[in-house]
């Protein structure tokens, strides 16, 4: 895969997720999305307002990267390396991948009741975050180096950092589809 490949597929996930949500969830009521198919499990609102304060994190992280890169032209066919690290995330929240996991301390949500508003500020936050991504067209995504948000002791490349988040993402989403599908089958 390409640099401008992998580009390509984040912004696939993005319009996918963007679709998702303004003919899946934006009618819903708050009630049934902030409802819990089972005491332990996350609502639909909660997938949401994890993800809204997940990808907030990265907002400084990719502000300096924009702050400190010189954009010089590089060949955006050159051939992208994923890192271990990166590898070993993205299989963590890899969309497919069923098998829960325990959020990192720093993106755990603390609410109970997530407010209404919550699907148009993350439609509003993806769209920043598709800008600056944009942003990153002419970077090589193999060579620039981040420092997770999770631990200061994970770090892996920009490409990696933008896969992990789509997938994480759509994983979510699909997370909070089945928490609207398996709350109305209990009714």
């Amino acid at each position: 895969m390409t640099s401008n490949e992998l580009l390509e597929l984040v912004f696939n996930y993005s319009s996918y997720l963007e679709e998702k949500i303004q003919t899946e969830f934006l009618s819903l009521s708050s009630e049934l999305m902030n409802s819990k198919p089972a005491p332990e499990s996350w609502s639909a609102a909660e997938c949401f307002e994890h993800l809204l304060q997940t990808n907030q994190l990265y907002f400084p992280v990719f502000q300096n990267i924009l702050d400190k890169i010189v954009f010089e032209k590089h060949n955006s066919e050159t051939e992208f390396k994923h890192t271990f690290i990166g590898k070993m995330i993205m299989k963590t929240v890899d969309p497919e991948q069923c098998k829960k996991y325990k959020s990192p301390k720093a993106f755990r949500i603390n609410v109970s009741e997530v407010r209404k508003d919550i699907l148009p500020q993350f439609l509003n936050q993806h769209k920043q975050l598709n800008s600056i991504i944009k942003k990153f067209e002419d970077v090589d995504l193999t060579k620039i180096k981040i420092v997770s948000p999770a631990s200061k002791f994970i770090k892996y490349n920009l490409g990696d950092c933008l896969l992990i988040i789509a997938y994480h993402n759509k994983r979510h989403i699909l997370q909070a589809e089945r928490a609207i599908k398996n709350f109305s089958n209990q009714k």
